[in-house]
């Protein structure tokens, strides 16, 4: 299987009043998720801060799709198909104040298909907008209307739509489900799934044990800004995620 996602010893210094990340160990294959489980504040932010382009690593290597990669803005992850659902939707994955429409494609509406000649091509967005509507059951009458309007899993279904566009490779999930109600959750987590089994790799990083359990096929354990354990097979049970969320070594990990 490919390796889509490979991280080797990478070290991130911190913006933010979380851990610095160490000595980060991580690979994610097409068609697998791979979760990042551990209480939050050991270093899942910044974790998600490096791979959306906003932080850079100090030290370690860098992959995507076998090769090492130097630059990890944004614009360059996107265009190496890296997706992300945000663990803060509203500060950084919606402008609520914006349409339905908008939101769908932002971040796109500068280029093709979007716009041509520099000029934002509407129709285009509100095509592509009524399409993502249908295939992901959005309960949304007016496409024009705010986003703010809908309720907050009809706008986590927007973010889907927007990251599992054309020519996703890696998606990575961030606390995806945090704050909605049970049938919103469901619902994102068959998505997820569905992603996996399309060909995509998943990196679900969240604080759900439950989540972890059910979606995850192998789970890597944050604590203290560095990779504290890797469980697959047998050794990826609860008691186990458990054990190494509460500082357990690896070692000690049955």
């Amino acid at each position: 299987t490919d390796r889509i996602l490979e991280l080797s010893a990478i070290s991130v210094r911190s913006s933010r009043a979380g851990p610095d990340l160490h000595d980060i160990d991580l690979v994610v294959r097409s068609s697998e998720i791979v979760a990042i489980a551990g209480v939050d504040g050991n270093g899942q932010t910044e974790l998600e801060d490096l791979l959306t382009g906003l932080a850079r690593s100090t030290d370690g290597e860098f992959g995507l799709h076998g090769r090492q990669v130097a630059e990890l803005s944004p614009a360059a992850l996107d265009r190496a198909g890296v997706r992300v659902v945000s663990s803060d939707r509203h500060r950084r994955a919606v402008i609520p104040t914006l349409s339905i429409s908008e939101n769908f494609t932002l971040g796109m509406a500068v280029r093709r298909p979007f716009a041509r000649w520099w000029r934002t091509d509407r129709e285009a967005i509100g095509d592509a907008a009524e399409a993502m509507r249908e295939e992901y059951e959005i309960k949304a009458p007016d496409l024009d209307a705010p986003l703010a309007t809908l309720s907050g899993g009809n706008q986590q279904r927007v973010v889907l739509a927007r990251a599992l566009r054309a020519g996703a490779r890696l998606l990575v999930a961030c606390q995806p489900t945090r704050g909605l109600d049970i049938r919103a959750a469901a619902y994102v987590r068959r998505r997820l799934a569905e992603a996996a089994a399309d060909g995509s790799g998943v990196l679900l990083i969240s604080s759900d044990l439950d989540e972890v359990m059910e979606l995850a096929d192998r789970c890597v354990v944050m604590s203290g800004g560095t990779t504290a354990a890797s469980l697959e097979g047998r050794r990826f049970t609860r008691a186990n995620v458990g054990r190494a969320m509460g500082g357990a070594p690896e070692e000690r990990v049955a």
